[in-house]
């Protein structure tokens, strides 16, 4: 049922988007904003996100398949997490 639900969500956040910028709608939602403040604040926003999000998803593999509590190790994904993002906007 929850996935009914976010299908839902989704079309309905796409059907919005469409209005909201016409033909001109892009696949990545964030090129819509065009340059400038706000575009840059959701940017910052999403590294941000990425930043601390990361290593709480790898949190258990390092445990459960490495061992042991690798603060470097996750210090090095997170970073490179972060130029990969940066990198591709």
């Amino acid at each position: 049922m929850y996935g009914f639900h976010f299908l839902v969500v989704r079309r309905f956040w796409g059907v919005l988007s469409y209005f909201a910028f016409g033909e001109d709608t892009k696949n990545i939602i964030i090129t819509n904003l065009g340059l400038g403040l706000l575009s840059n604040l959701v940017q910052i926003g999403l590294c941000i996100n990425l930043f601390f999000t990361f290593p709480l998803m790898m949190n258990p593999v390092y445990e459960e398949e490495l061992g042991w509590n690798g603060l470097l190790l996750d210090r090095a994904y997170v970073v490179f997490g972060v130029i990969i993002a940066v990198a591709g906007t």
